[in-house]
């Protein structure tokens, strides 16, 4: 594992307190308000000081670099990773399954609608399925 920056953990720690305090700022406009949200005006102004102040060559703090364009290559999951990770899987996967389905029971309540768990179940399934496939993140409502 790389040893973490020291001179970058000093000047990061007021990042989230500032982010919390935020939430978003509204500008004024003519008759209506636009959000800003606070986090974005963050990761601006600190790229713009870590590329205007040459941070990479002079604390060596890492940059992206180049990233590569369309879809990334399917590839199957690699299968030294399933019987480590199986118990954490099957229990992340209850957890976000009942809290997706409270949220669009929510939802269903509020618009008048109905859903049903076993379909959302084959849906969130077939989902994570075929994003495992392509290195996607794990489908899931909050």
């Amino acid at each position: 594992m790389k040893v973490a920056n020291k001179w970058l953990q000093k000047k990061t720690v007021p990042v989230p307190v500032y982010s919390r305090r935020g939430r978003g700022w509204k500008v004024k406009r003519v008759k209506w308000s636009i959000p800003l949200p606070s986090q974005l005006i963050v990761v601006i102004l600190a790229t713009g000081i870590s590329y205007g102040a040459h941070l990479y060559t002079k604390f060596q703090v890492d940059i992206v670099g180049d990233i590569p364009q369309g879809p990334p290559a399917v590839t199957a999951p690699k299968p030294e990773y399933m019987l480590s990770t199986l118990q954490d899987a099957f229990t992340i996967s209850i957890v976000t399954f009942s809290v997706t389905v409270s949220l669009a029971q929510v939802f269903a309540r509020e618009f008048d609608y109905s859903i049903n768990s076993s379909q959302e179940f084959i849906a969130y399934g077939a989902m994570n399925l075929v994003g495992a496939f392509f290195s996607s993140f794990t489908a899931a409502g909050s």
